[in-house]
């Protein structure tokens, strides 16, 4: 911000406002790239996630139908419903999985989104604050 204050001093007003506005524009775009990035990664670690996890719900679909298979053919009902019980299980495992990671994404994106704004206007002020705190002195000095 040196540049602004001494462009303000020599009395080049438009260019003190531009060098302002390009520290701002630049904090802002670093933290909406800082944004893109780490969403783009959570974009990549969820769609492995649900790879993972689509390959876990097959995997089981198909143990548990081969053991349900099994029990009919031997007639054992007491084995049936435990399958049945054990795909129930597996499957509200899953669901509360998912619903923990999506809770968790959520709040991780809500932060994200906080600090950049956070940022963004942290720099917006900090430029506000110099061109008062320069401008004050100069227009004090031209008063008197």
């Amino acid at each position: 911000m040196t540049r602004a204050a001494r462009s303000y001093f020599a009395g080049d007003f438009d260019a003190a406002l531009d060098v302002m506005w390009d520290a701002a524009v630049d904090a802002t775009w670093d933290a909406v790239l800082d944004i893109a990035l780490d969403a783009m990664r959570d974009a990549a670690l969820d769609a492995m996630w649900d790879a993972a996890l689509n390959d876990m719900q097959d995997t089981t679909l198909d143990s548990a139908l081969e053991a349900l298979w099994d029990a009919a053919q031997d007639a054992d009902v007491d084995a049936m419903w435990d399958v049945t019980l054990d795909t129930m299980q597996d499957a509200a495992l899953i669901a509360a999985v998912n619903a923990m990671r999506d809770s968790a994404l959520d709040v991780a994106l809500n932060a994200v989104w906080d600090a950049a704004l956070d940022v963004a206007l942290g720099a917006l002020q900090d430029a506000a604050l110099e061109a008062s705190v320069n401008v004050m002195p100069e227009a004090a000095l031209d008063a008197m």
